[in-house]
């Protein structure tokens, strides 16, 4: 078997980020919630069953958390580039999905959507 394709998928990532267009928001993080999947060549990783053949999902989030809550964003939009860039810039990763969600007075939960499939 030759190249075999898989997703990768982290539900419900919290992360702490001060986020938001009001300034009462800006005073403060919040809790927003990201789905991520990634699509990557888990050949490797299937054949040698070792960390060294995939994008170690632990790490990754890890490594999310820390550059999300670092920084400042106005828009949705513009978290989900964010982490969207991050994940697509790794070497083994072909294709990225990311949502990110947060709660809001008008409705239960607004998402932002990126995908480049």
């Amino acid at each position: 078997m030759q190249g075999m394709k898989g997703w990768i998928c982290i539900e419900n990532l919290e992360l702490r980020v001060v986020i938001g267009t009001w300034e009462e928001e800006r005073q403060r993080p919040q809790t927003i919630y990201a789905d991520i999947e990634y699509r990557l060549d888990i050949q490797r990783a299937v054949e040698t069953d070792r960390l060294e053949g995939t994008l170690d999902y632990e790490g990754l989030s890890r490594r999310l958390r820390e550059a999300v809550s670092s920084t400042r964003f106005f828009l949705l939009e513009s978290l989900a580039f964010f982490i969207f860039r991050l994940i697509y810039e790794e070497d083994l990763v072909e294709e990225v999905v990311v949502s990110v969600r947060k709660r809001v007075d008008f409705a239960d939960m607004v998402c932002v959507k990126l995908s480049s499939c």
